[in-house]
């Protein structure tokens, strides 16, 4: 990963950040592929990526727990929702740990200003979410982490300005 540090790095998780992806595991998709393709979008998400995306000093990165060889639909998914990506700035990573430790590699490499927006959450299709324990690894680390509340807020409120600091407040 090439970064400057005269950046700001946001790395944006995908699954139930960006995408509405909890309730397209109730339904019968022909392939994962398929299922992928047509994830919801929530909309204040993408409005806030394209507007961050307008500053040349941000630097938006996806990073997602998702397979390998789900890449290209990731990048077909985000296309197809206005957000345009290059591959590089897509990383997939196998569970949500390896995102912290990522954050962490990255961190003791560059000395940059991070803000990490993902929900860290999983089995919404069963009623019954839970926060994957690394959120408190996580909360330690010297980044800006928007987690599960701040992204319902700001995916269920009209936005006017879409500043992402607005919703920051330390967990």
């Amino acid at each position: 990963i090439h970064l400057n540090k005269n950046k700001k790095i946001y790395l944006f998780d995908i699954d139930n950040t960006l995408a509405d992806t909890y309730h397209s595991f109730n339904y019968n998709y022909k392939s994962r592929r398929v299922r992928l393709s047509s994830l919801a979008v929530f909309l204040n998400m993408r409005q806030l990526i394209i507007s961050l995306k307008k500053n040349k000093e941000n630097k938006i990165i996806f990073l997602t727990a998702r397979r390998f060889y789900d890449l290209w639909i990731t990048k077909s998914w985000l296309k197809s929702i206005g957000i345009i990506t290059d591959y590089f700035d897509i990383i997939i990573v196998d569970n949500p740990e390896e995102k912290y430790f990522l954050i962490k590699k990255i961190l003791k490499k560059y000395k940059i200003n991070i803000s990490f927006i993902d929900d860290l959450s999983h089995n919404h299709e069963n009623n019954n979410m839970q926060i994957y324990s690394i959120v408190k690894k996580v909360n330690k680390l010297p980044i800006k982490y928007f987690g599960y509340d701040q992204i319902h807020m700001i995916n269920n409120n009209d936005l006017q300005d879409y500043d992402l600091d607005e919703y920051y407040f330390h967990n």
